[in-house]
Parts: C-alpha cells; sequence; structure tokens
C-alpha cells in the first residue's frame, strides 16, 4: 500500500503517552504492514498544542493519497477495512468504530506488554459511542484539502467533531463499520495516560469555535473553514538557549530554617547563569535575612503575604524570559534545570503547569 501513510500528531514528554506511542506504533507495523508512519508536532505553538498544525506538518512528508490521522493512544480493529474503503474509491473518508472503550492503567499496561485489546479488559469508564473524527480517522489527500482541520482549536475538545461536521457537508457521507452488508461492533480501545482538564480560557474558546460549526449550514460551512485556514497564531516556541534565561521564583512561607537547605541543593545542582528570587513577606525580617545569608536575591513584597501576592511581586521584579516557580521545600538533582528546559522547547512551558511568562501575566490576580 504505497499510497497509504500513517499519520500521528504528537509532542508529549509524558512517559505513559510515550509508552502509548510506541505501543501504537508497534500496532500500526502489523496490521498496516509497510506503510510509513509519520509522527511530527505542531511546531512548537505558542497559543497552546495544536493538532491541525501537527497533522500538515506530517502531511508535508509524504505523498501519499490516503491518510490515516491517527491519535497517539488509539487501537481499532477495523482500520484495515476503513482503509481499503477509502483506496478503493467508494469513500473519501472512513471512522473504524462504533464505541470508545477507555482501558483503565491494569489494562492498557497489558496492552503495552504484548496482549491484544478485549471486550472484557477493565475500563475506567462506561462504554460511549465515539464522534467521527476522532481518535482514528482515515481520508484522502483531497478530502483534507477540501476539510481541513481548524487550527483555531487548542490543546483538546471539539476539533475533531468540528472536522466531521465540515467533512460531511462537504466530502459525503463516510465509510462505518455499521454501514454495508457486514455491519458489525468495532469497538476503539483507548490507552490510559494522565488526563487533559478541559476547563479554562482555551477550552471557553475552544466551545465557541465548536459553535461556529454546529451552527453552520452547507451553505456557510466554506466561509467557517477560511476563517479557520486564515487564522495566525504567535511564532513558534524558540529552544531556550542557555538556562541563565530563567528566573527561579521561590514565594518563601515564614519558616527561615528552609533557606539553607533549598540554596544548597540549588547550588549542588549546578544551573549555570540562573537566579533565584526568594518573595517575602515585608514584616518577615529572619525569614528575609535567612535567604539573603542563604545566597538568594531577596524580593521584599509590600502587596501582602499570600502566595498570589508573592508570585505576582516576582513576576513584576524580574526580566528573564522564562520563568519557573518553586515552593521553598523543594530538593534539587545535578542536571534537573537542563532536563527541564529540553522537555519544554516545544510547549508554552518551563514548568510542569504549563506556563510561560506571557500566561503567568494573564493568571496574575
Amino acid at each position: 500500500m504505497d499510497d497509504v501513510a500513517v499519520l500521528i500528531p504528537f509532542a508529549s514528554t509524558c512517559p505513559e503517552r510515550q509508552a502509548n506511542l510506541a505501543t501504537v506504533q508497534d500496532w500500526y507495523s502489523r496490521v498496516l504492514p509497510g506503510v510509513p508512519q509519520i509522527v511530527a508536532d505542531d511546531g512548537g505553538c505558542r497559543a497552546g498544542w495544536t493538532k491541525a498544525y501537527a497533522v500538515e506538518r506530517a502531511m508535508a512528508q509524504t505523498d501519499a493519497r490516503v491518510l490515516v490521522v491517527a491519535d497517539s493512544d488509539c487501537i481499532c480493529d477495523a482500520v484495515p477495512e476503513a482503509v481499503e474503503a477509502v483506496r478503493s474509491g467508494g469513500f473519501q473518508w472512513a471512522f473504524p468504530h462504533t464505541q470508545i472503550r477507555r482501558l483503565d492503567i491494569d489494562a492498557t499496561a497489558e496492552v503495552r506488554a504484548g496482549v491484544p485489546p478485549t471486550e472484557d479488559m477493565p475500563l475506567e469508564f462506561k462504554p460511549y459511542a465515539g464522534v467521527a473524527g476522532g481518535g482514528i480517522c482515515v481520508v484522502t489527500r483531497d478530502a483534507w484539502a477540501e476539510a481541513p482541520m481548524d487550527p483555531r482549536f487548542k490543546v483538546t475538545h471539539g476539533e475533531d467533531v468540528a472536522w466531521a461536521r465540515a467533512m460531511d457537508y462537504l466530502c459525503g457521507r463516510p465509510w462505518h463499520p455499521k454501514r454495508g452488508a457486514a455491519r458489525r461492533n468495532s469497538p476503539l480501545y483507548h490507552l490510559h495516560h494522565p488526563p487533559i482538564l478541559a476547563v479554562g480560557s482555551r477550552y471557553k474558546a475552544n466551545e465557541k469555535i465548536a459553535r461556529m460549526y454546529d451552527h453552520a449550514t452547507s451553505l456557510t460551512i466554506r466561509q467557517v473553514l477560511a476563517d479557520g485556514q486564515a487564522h495566525q497564531d504567535p511564532p513558534a516556541v524558540e529552544p531556550l538557549p542557555s538556562t541563565a534565561t530563567v528566573a527561579v521564583i521561590v514565594p518563601v512561607l515564614r519558616r527561615p530554617w528552609r533557606a539553607e537547605p533549598f540554596m544548597e541543593s540549588w547550588r549542588a545542582s549546578n544551573p549555570a547563569g540562573s537566579a533565584v528570587y526568594a518573595v517575602t513577606d515585608a514584616e518577615d525580617r529572619a525569614t528575609r535575612q535567612a535567604w539573603f545569608d542563604a545566597g538568594a536575591i531577596v524580593l521584599t513584597s509590600d502587596r501582602g503575604s499570600t502566595y498570589a501576592c508573592k508570585v505576582n511581586y516576582g513576576l513584576e521584579a524580574t526580566t528573564e524570559p522564562w520563568l519557573l516557580l518553586v515552593g521553598d521545600d523543594v530538593r534539587f538533582h545535578e542536571g534537573w534545570l537542563e532536563a527541564t528546559l529540553e522537555a519544554g522547547q516545544h510547549a508554552d512551558v518551563v514548568s510542569t503547569n504549563d506556563m510561560a511568562r506571557t500566561d503567568l501575566d494573564e493568571l496574575a490576580v
């Protein structure tokens, strides 16, 4: 099948997601032998993970006519049938699943170890109906050109349903396991990983875009798509040149004895060029002196003694482009900051809270 390629949009340093990716790639090598698999990230979009960009970056690496757009944590036995239905020319797109079965941690571990997923494996939730466009979707290159995924959708929520709605209008009805003579149930098995919560401003923005697709008609859907393709995100995140670009902000508590152990482990970790800013409140002289004696740059907040006040004061008092918020009870190991920066190169983050200076400025209260 030299006219087929598997495109896997992916960008994560989470060990569970990486293990799922390896499992899914091994599965595709068995069910679609010889078909190239292309894993691509979204190019470091600062506005948030963008599946549309990742798919386009993968597409640019192949001339295949039939594209399996596959999430990195999904397995479905009907994929070969869906591919053949699209290859034969009868359909421009196909979704191979009839329900979603989210495997729990133990079942996922079995699948990673090589056990084929089955319907009697334990689940995180009850099975539920899948949506066209989500998980795994097989499309022709022409179908993508006619109805591409909207890059305005960030992180997760709504992008798959909107894409399917556009294809339904412009590319005809899809192939589906319950259509045709050989109707059958075809579960999609979703491998477990830490969830991404669909909350906050990005979630609300996705909902707003999704409503545009919900209200679109066959006459207006092209304009909705055109608006999406005209959207421009900020330039991609550049790799961080050195640890000197990071300000480590420590909103310290009134516990002066924590200063020396913190700074001692900091120095031992050898974070070349970076600076520690200990933010204290004005009334706490003992803690302020302890952090100064330990070697930190001490900032005295005149806004109050709450955590939020200290964070905001640290934001205003520092100029480094990247920030790392750390509790005063943290201990460091050698090379940890370099590893954190490496992990943050393809995201909007240099911390486990997924935030860079621009995000923190918006969140300041």
